[in-house]
């Protein structure tokens, strides 16, 4: 334990560039499923979960427990 040091060196952090191109931001995209158990019931899902839509509606999901309500 002698050997471990207690001091903290200030490391710098450099992070790569923010993407500028399509391209660049699509290499951090992923394909996202969303769950209809936890949606709000003011969200509606298409598209095989993948995509949702804000909405005034209460959508006829069942009651879970893991629902999102605020």
């Amino acid at each position: 334990m002698d050997k471990i040091s207690t001091t903290v060196n200030i490391v710098d952090v450099v992070l790569p560039p923010e993407p500028k191109t399509r391209e660049q931001f699509l290499q951090y995209s992923c394909q996202l499923t969303l769950d209809p158990n936890t949606a709000h019931t003011r969200l509606s899902l298409s598209e095989g979960n993948r995509k949702v839509t804000d909405t005034d509606q209460v959508q006829p999901y069942p009651v879970h427990p893991d629902r999102f309500t605020n």
